[in-house]
């Protein structure tokens, strides 16, 4: 037999981390319109928190960007992915100022770029910069704002880093950035996640939504709540994170978390402050526990890891403090009561324990599963299954292997687990990769390599996965008319159906030639350099997907 025991030990935690104080006068705005957010600091996204601030830029792009002290250029962005154009500016105060998903650079910083693009003849860029190269004064125009990268619309991306450790810093709290605010945070729906443990296994029940409406709420002998959270600004509906949230357990503080700063190396760590399970839309869900290993430096005046474990059956009062970047705060109290009741954990899931300190290791018949050590934030029973009859047809891909369920969908891993399965007969050049499998059996790509009759992939999320052949390439769509006169710059569609495009390179008269993309997805697009010839011209385009797929394209066209 098992019971249930107090999964959270007592312990207390404390940041360690103090937050670097800014001097606002030091700075100006980098946008001479009105401030207006869109997004603020440490909201939650998938796999990380928000870095900076999202500005508006009244829904256009070309709006002049500011350096918003003196100071050089240090770094130089460019890509289709994550802040598209952007500009890393160090202060001699030890601070880095980031602007992200520009759409120009200043018109030295462009020259530079265009002559790195074709000297290294790569489209995406990452240049680091001599202090010497590009120096900027406090409230130079250094970039046009625009879209590019992953970004939902025109926007300015800001933020300020300690230079050092390149630790982004909440410049909101900070007062180096404002707009007004009066609104207080909302909390939208309180959950409880009762917890029991089997053996030295912390088993989490589904979470259970809490209506307060003023009678005694009833919980489990040990659990933890999770909070549904938004906030606002004035003069936007854009959705906003917390700066701070607070739970009291009978006037003692038992949990707090502050978003003060944090190491983009810690940024995965949200998998475990956020409940991954509920976690969806544009709302934050804040588990108001820390799990065993979670190691996110943002907590304080922490006990028993902000679990309630109950002894008796006196009511107790719960409060929660939530504060925004703006202090505006919003307390909300209730009364909680241990349920009379208790049912235990089912001890049909028991299995074979992955423990985060340990590598674990998993051997069957075709396949191999490695859990390297700090993967997962605390033991979970190993959840493994292999379904040879269900049938999962593609026409984009053809499935060579049994599916199989590696964890749980729900775990939420840190680090990469790898896996390998078995595929007999083919080797490197094979186009075999791995693929998750949704709960309705759809297919996507996972990544891998296949070397003497293995695929090997490194896998971020537990869930379903199979090996599949990718063996169709890339389309090539031109958005010019073939074998024409053309005018300015040249443009086409590239898409792939299943592994995703790895490169795509472009040649006019056998010369490699610059293709600008916005995002991914977008067209790309050539502009002609003043210099191109009067007359006919041969283009070529080379695309090739992850798969190593590839299709070439070539046409003439006419200046």
């Amino acid at each position: 037999m098992y019971k249930a025991i107090v999964t959270f030990i007592g312990v207390v935690i404390f940041s360690g981390l103090t937050a670097q104080t800014l001097d606002p006068s030091y700075y100006r705005l980098p946008l001479d319109i009105p401030i207006i957010f869109s997004g603020n600091f440490a909201e939650f996204r998938t796999d990380h928190f928000h870095g900076g601030v999202d500005l508006k830029t009244g829904g256009v792009e070309g709006k002049n960007i500011y350096a918003v002290a003196e100071g050089y250029i240090s770094r130089i962005g460019v890509s289709p992915g994550g802040y598209g154009r952007v500009l890393y500016v160090d202060h001699p105060n030890g601070t880095t100022s980031v602007y992200g998903h520009l759409s120009k650079f200043r018109a030295d910083i462009e020259e530079f770029v265009r002559d790195e693009r074709l000297r290294l003849k790569r489209n995406s860029l990452n240049i680091v910069c001599p202090a010497d190269k590009f120096r900027v004064g406090k409230g130079d125009i250094i970039a046009l704002s625009g879209n590019s990268g992953s970004s939902g619309g025109p926007h300015l991306h800001f933020e300020i880093r300690e230079t050092a450790a390149q630790r982004t810093l909440n410049l909101v709290k900070e007062r180096v950035i404002q707009q007004q605010d009066d609104i207080p945070p909302s909390l939208v729906r309180l959950y409880y996640v009762r917890v029991d443990t089997l053996m030295s296994v912390p088993i989490h029940a589904a979470p259970r939504r809490i209506n307060l409406t003023g009678e005694v709420v009833n919980v489990a002998p040990n659990g933890y709540f999770v909070a549904e959270v938004t906030d606002r600004k004035n003069g936007t509906n854009n959705t906003m994170g917390l700066y701070r949230i607070e739970q009291q357990l009978d006037g003692i503080t038992n949990f707090e978390c502050r978003f003060d700063g944090f190491l983009f190396t810690d940024t995965r760590y949200i998998n475990a402050m956020a409940h991954y399970g509920l976690q969806r839309g544009t709302n934050e869900f804040y588990r108001l526990a820390v799990l065993e290993h979670n190691r996110l430096p943002l907590y304080d005046n922490v006990i028993s890891r902000g679990a309630i474990s109950l002894s008796d059956n006196d009511i107790h009062n719960v409060r929660l403090i939530l504060e925004d970047d703006s202090d505006n705060v919003t307390t909300v109290s209730f009364r909680i009561r241990r349920e009379s009741s208790t049912l235990p954990p089912d001890a049909t899931i028991r299995g074979r324990i992955v423990r985060p300190v340990l590598p674990f290791r998993h051997n069957a018949a075709g396949v191999e599963v490695y859990i390297p050590p700090h993967t997962l934030y605390e033991p979970v029973f190993f959840n493994f299954s292999v379904d040879s009859s269900k049938t999962v047809t593609s026409d984009r891909v053809r499935v060579l292997t049994d599916i199989y369920t590696i964890l749980d969908r729900q775990t939420p891993l840190h680090t990469p687990m790898t896996v390998t399965l078995s595929v007999p007969g083919y080797g490197i050049g094979s186009k075999v990769c791995l693929a998750s499998v949704s709960a309705t059996g759809g297919l996507s790509y996972a990544g891998g390599v296949c070397a003497g009759g293995f695929v090997t992939g490194y896998l971020n999320r537990g869930g379903a996965y199979c090996a599949v052949i990718d063996d169709t390439p890339p389309r090539i769509t031109p958005l010019f008319r073939e074998n024409s006169r053309v005018s300015g710059s040249l443009s086409f569609r590239v898409s792939d159906d299943f592994s995703g495009m790895a490169s795509v390179n472009a040649f006019i008269d056998g010369n490699w030639v610059i293709l600008e993309q916005k995002q991914q997805g977008y067209p790309l697009v050539h502009t002609f350099d003043p210099s191109i010839a009067s007359g006919r011209h041969e283009l070529r385009i080379v695309a090739t997907d992850n798969c190593g797929n590839y299709t070439v394209y070539t046409t003439t066209f006419w200046i």
